[in-house]
């Protein structure tokens, strides 16, 4: 079973008018647009998680589908020891501290913890007159290796949707937490090899540091491994860690990516248990290519109910949908009294 979230607010009845697209009485000073798949904010553009090189661009955080070598970088410097690690040809980085001001072009550029992976940040942007948040990849529940996001209030609010359906609920993080604990020690007691899959960059951080805080050996790919090593470099540790030798692995729970690669790194395995760690796990099938021994709704993304309650923290005057459901969380949030549409239609 589930454990209970926090409650979401009803949104009104049937028959009654919703929001609007947008705010008739909002003069925005910022325009927002979205060009060829990259986020800009004001003129001259400033781009977010541009995903082809860029002379200058603000980067939320490591995730490939966020970076690009571009020619010069603002990001937290966490997330600039990932990006080195993984675009080795980048031009240089500015990195900026959770909270510390950055101008350019007549314009304050702060990032705030995301609480996705590690570095992970918001970006608020202002001209002084008006203020634009983007969340980048995010979640407001608590995790073991990256700060708790803490979302500044802003007029403009660009939120991702990925999981932005009322049918989206996660668990409560201590209660999967010990979900994860209890498969594993289960495996490990029957003689089994309990097998958690989750990709290289932050999920597989995560599910190691919670099977090392239940003082469960883990082997981890070594793709996971040397992330892990600047995840240590932060301050984060894996009591207990190793990296995983093809078929051998005694007394050990594995991290592993879900890959084609897969069935051969699970050959020659003692009676190998695999648990599919991921949101998706809601969904009425859930997308895995494989047969799960175990499907745990186990996310480093904001569920519906996170949506709203970052949505009342920032108290936007108008909302922007980026990135998975974004017409229907669109809808949704109007039928609350938000005035939000896709970012593609948004005017600017």
């Amino acid at each position: 079973m589930l454990v209970p979230r926090p409650p979401v607010p009803s949104p009104p009845p049937p028959g009654q008018v919703p929001a609007p697209l947008w705010d008739p009485d909002f003069r925005s000073t910022l325009p927002v647009s979205y060009r060829g798949g990259s986020i800009a904010v004001g003129d001259p553009p400033l781009w977010l998680d541009p995903q082809m090189p860029k002379d200058f661009a603000i980067v939320s955080h490591g995730h490939s589908d966020h970076i690009a070598p571009h020619r010069l970088a603002l990001m937290t410097p966490e997330t600039a020891a990932i990006y080195r690690h993984r675009h080795l040809e980048a031009g240089p980085v500015i990195e900026l501290a959770y909270g510390e001001p950055y101008e350019v072009a007549g314009r304050e550029i702060r990032l705030y913890p995301a609480g996705h992976i590690l570095g992970s940040a918001m970006v608020w942007i202002s001209d002084g007159s008006t203020s634009v948040l983007y969340t980048g990849d995010y979640k407001l529940r608590e995790s073991l290796t990256a700060v708790s996001a803490a979302p500044p209030p802003a007029d403009i609010l660009i939120t991702e949707t990925t999981f932005a359906l009322p049918n989206y609920r996660f668990p409560d993080p201590a209660w999967l937490q010990s979900a994860i604990a209890t498969f594993a020690q289960a495996c490990l007691a029957e003689g089994e090899t309990p097998v958690f899959l989750g990709y290289p960059l932050g999920k597989s951080q995560e599910l190691a540091a919670i099977l090392c805080q239940h003082d469960i050996p883990v082997a981890v790919q070594q793709s996971i491994a040397s992330i892990c090593r600047i995840y240590e470099r932060a301050g984060i540790t894996f009591p207990g860690l190793s990296v995983y030798q093809q078929g051998a692995a005694p007394g050990c729970a594995l991290v592993l990516t879900e890959s084609p690669k897969l069935p051969g790194l699970l050959a020659g395995l003692q009676a190998p248990r695999v648990a599919y760690c991921s949101g998706w796990a809601l969904a009425e099938k859930p997308f895995t290519g494989l047969q799960a021994d175990l499907c745990l709704p186990f996310s480093d993304h904001a569920d519906f109910p996170e949506l709203l309650h970052l949505v009342e923290a920032v108290q936007p005057r108008q909302v922007c949908t980026v990135h998975g459901f974004t017409k229907e969380a669109a809808a949704i949030l109007r039928r609350y009294g938000i005035p939000a549409q896709p970012l593609a239609a948004a005017p600017g």
